[in-house]
């Protein structure tokens, strides 16, 4: 058969196939004859090679023109050799709603226009044949992406295209792609204008295609019927109200049709698919050449331009420029839909190509060699703390159980003019058990401090009994005084006083036995609280422990957490 490349001759329309010239990855469909699709980027593939000649060997691919499916221009590849490889094309597809029309490139084929019309990541293809005298329609094609594909050959009546088509014309009517009212088809019901004689009725997906001013034809979406409708059926005045009737939009198989605007100057594609609609004009433009003068997209709610609510029956954007106005053939001047041309995927990045930002982990711990940090979460010094365990805030502040009442009780320890609590309290704000150096030096029950007093009971200035230790400044049981005295029931902070309800241990003036804390009714013991038995805590406990409030709490088991946090060293300069 004259007319078809060689290569590929013998394979089926929407077969499957590859072609390792273009990729050894992505499969194409075949069209027709030069004529291939690439479902996974939606690129429009034409073969070129040597003639088909009954007989002879399958010949090479020679060269490979890409129509993208963004952009306007097809790129052409010129293959040396049939080891020849293009550069790798892409395996994603890009959101579309820009159509267009390209005139094949092919010198040992027919001549073809091939009209794309994207609809978000799907795609509608149709394809003319302009080699003989009239125009033939080959095929409408329904690719969904990556999935399937459906053809539509035609054929009859509909295989010979643009009949009584033969100008360029311009549409510069303002109610295109907008709803508008026809009284001849209904008074009080719009439906959408889509040129000048070509409207189309959301409600039920019936097309209009005025015959003249004064008749319509209605064709049904399921092509069973249509119906002439003539201004002079009705009274002026009267009201129409045509498809009211059908208010649903029916759910049809793939069945493009091809409906004619003689009064337009346009050949109509109509392809229902389910409860979708594509509508595309073909006309000719200035330059005679085949070109698109519209392209809308309906589902059940309405017309679909790619905006999040252009379902909704509204006012669509106003139409662009009509044929004629200069535009270059292929150009896809489908109005009031969106404009892909300068767009680059190359561009973007899928959001889990994004790596996110890591803080760097700490430096690592010189005084805690046993596991995660205990003052930063990590093996290493930040926030208040050096890689040496010193603290960072310096100049007189009291943080972090510090206490400075007068006397400056630091970390807990209290040196305040040598008064001593029996039970002494350590560096770390807890309470020891009986050994106490802090200016008056107390170890064990012994205490010499301007007085030396020894198991003794001493009255000077401040009234100490039983065993309890007074200078300058009067200490109560486990409390501590300073020049201001601090009070039984307030020590809080890190220094925390042992007891129930904020009482100090023992009665107040009383001082712990042997340094220690004894269970019992003995003076200076540590009292129960009323109610009976305190219940017993689990796990491992410390009175050094501020995380299970020094051990009145279950001790939380060691872990490896480490905080990303900012150095906040700063803060105590």
């Amino acid at each position: 058969m004259d007319g078809f490349v060689g290569y590929n001759f013998d394979v089926e329309p929407l077969t499957s196939v590859k072609i390792t010239n273009y990729s050894d990855k992505n499969n194409l469909y075949k069209l027709y004859d030069s004529l291939y699709f690439d479902n996974q980027n939606g690129n429009i593939i034409e073969v070129d090679s040597a003639a088909h000649v009954t007989g002879n060997t399958v010949p090479v691919v020679t060269d490979l023109h890409i129509v993208p499916r963004i952009g306007d221009t097809a790129i052409s590849y010129s293959l040396p050799t049939s080891a020849s490889v293009i550069p790798v094309p892409a395996n994603v597809i890009a959101n579309s709603y820009k159509s267009k029309a390209f005139a094949t490139l092919g010198k040992n084929t027919d001549a073809y226009t091939v009209f794309m019309m994207p609809w978000h990541d799907n795609t509608y293809v149709h394809v003319i044949d302009e080699s003989t005298p009239n125009p033939t329609n080959i095929g409408t094609y329904a690719f969904t992406y990556s999935a399937s594909a459906m053809q539509y050959f035609y054929k009859d009546v509909d295989g010979t295209a643009m009949a009584g088509v033969t100008n360029s014309r311009a549409d510069s009517s303002a109610a295109n792609n907008t709803m508008v009212i026809d009284k001849i088809y209904n008074t009080k019901r719009k439906v959408y204008q889509i040129s000048e004689y070509v409207k189309y009725d959301i409600s039920n997906g019936n097309i209009l295609v005025g015959s003249n001013d004064n008749s319509l034809k209605v064709y049904s979406r399921n092509g069973s019927t249509s119906q002439t409708l003539t201004s002079s059926t009705t009274k002026t005045g009267d009201d129409t109200n045509n498809g009211d009737d059908q208010t649903n939009v029916a759910s049809v198989n793939f069945s493009p049709r091809i409906i004619y605007d003689l009064l337009g100057q346009n050949m109509i594609v109509y392809v229902p698919n389910a409860k979708k609609t594509l509508i595309a004009l073909i006309c000719y433009n200035s330059d005679k050449k085949l070109d698109l003068r519209n392209v809308r997209r309906f589902n059940e709610n309405g017309v679909d331009t790619g905006d999040p609510d252009s379902s909704a029956p509204s006012s669509p954007p106003a139409s662009g420029s009509a044929p004629g106005s200069g535009s270059a053939p292929g150009s896809g001047s489908g109005a009031g839909e969106i404009d892909y041309s300068g767009f680059d995927i190359n561009d973007y990045m899928l959001k889990t190509q994004v790596i996110p930002p890591v803080c760097p982990a700490c430096p690592s711990c010189n005084y805690n060699a046993g596991g995660a940090c205990n003052q930063c979460g990590g093996n290493g010094g930040c926030g208040t703390k050096t890689n040496n365990g010193t603290s960072l805030v310096t100049g007189g502040n009291a943080i972090r159980g510090a206490v400075d009442a007068v006397g400056d009780a630091a970390g807990g320890a209290v040196a305040a003019a040598g008064n001593i609590a029996g039970g002494a309290v350590d560096a770390a704000g807890n309470i020891a058990g009986g050994a106490v150096d802090a200016a008056g030096n107390v170890v064990n029950k012994t205490v010499d401090a301007a007085g030396n007093v020894v198991n003794k009971t001493v009255d000077t200035a401040g009234n100490v009994v039983n065993k309890t230790v007074g200078t300058v400044g009067n200490v109560a049981t486990g409390a501590i005084g300073a020049a201001t005295n601090l009070a039984t029931d307030v020590l809080g902070a890190v220094g925390n006083v042992l007891g129930a309800a904020g009482n100090v241990v023992g009665a107040a003036g009383n001082g712990a036995q042997s340094g220690s804390m004894n269970q019992g009714s003995a003076p200076g013991a540590m009292q129960q609280p009323a109610g009976g038995q305190q219940p017993p805590v689990s796990g491992s406990t410390s009175t050094s422990d501020p995380y299970s409030y020094y051990g009145k709490l279950p001790a939380k088991n060691s872990n490896d957490f480490m905080p990303i946090t900012a150095n906040f060293s700063s803060f105590g300069k």
